[in-house]
């Protein structure tokens, strides 16, 4: 269960991340 919980919040740090990341480059192709 902790191992789960540990690659559950990698993933979800990740999909943050790379939310993040897209986000800022359309911010930064508009402004």
């Amino acid at each position: 269960l902790r191992e789960l919980g540990a690659v559950n919040m990698l993933k979800a740090t990740g999909v943050m991340i790379s939310v993040a990341l897209i986000t800022g480059g359309i911010l930064n192709l508009i402004l």
